[in-house]
């Protein structure tokens, strides 16, 4: 039952609110998850906005965004396993790259894999020692999405990438992944160069 329930999540086609869901269900342990679910009710088919409303209810702001970036981290691993082959990130030729242009590529890659799957426009841009990561979309149907709760998710997916294509390095945030003022989109920037 569980390897179906396994294969049948390679193949569904992964939505933000999926995603989201189960970073927060392999963040708080499935039976955690619906144990603190019950008394504020939501389910993996819920909006953002009902996702964001629910970490609200639960925490404060700053525990909302705190809560969405380790989410994220956690989603990052389902997404490799899931579609990280779709994405290009299980090709040999990525995996040999030195760590910069890895990281570059794998920020590329996921970009693209957003735009492919969700229609969002993406911008990767390297500057000496930064790497700039934005997302935007134009579709106002998708504005509950770029709230600061769903700009932190989207950095733990990065940051979740960028440890996993070093092997284990912490890469710091340089910039609050806050969205910008009157556009559906969020900036993130992060140092090229590892903590030790």
């Amino acid at each position: 039952m569980g390897e179906e329930k396994d294969m049948e999540s390679r193949t569904q086609p992964m939505t933000p609110e999926a995603l989201f869901y189960t970073g927060l269900e392999r963040l708080f342990g499935s039976q955690a998850l619906h144990s603190v679910v019950n008394s504020h009710p939501i389910q993996s088919g819920s909006s953002f906005d009902t996702l964001i409303r629910w970490l609200l209810k639960v925490t404060d702001a700053s525990g909302a965004d705190g809560l969405s970036l380790v989410a994220g981290r956690e989603a990052f691993d389902l997404l490799l396993r899931d579609h990280g082959e779709k994405i290009g990130l299980q090709d040999t030729a990525f995996r040999m790259l030195p760590l910069r242009k890895r990281a570059q590529q794998g920020f590329e890659s996921l970009g693209a894999w957003f735009e492919a799957e969700w229609g969002w426009q993406c911008r990767v841009a390297s500057q000496n020692e930064t790497m700039n990561f934005h997302l935007q979309t134009m579709d106002h149907e998708d504005e509950g999405f770029f709230q600061r709760p769903f700009c932190y998710f989207v950095e733990g997916l990065f940051q979740g990438l960028l440890f996993w294509v070093s092997g284990g390095r912490f890469f710091e945030a340089l910039t609050a992944p806050t969205p910008t003022d009157g556009q559906l989109c969020c900036e993130i920037s992060f140092s090229s160069t590892p903590l030790d």
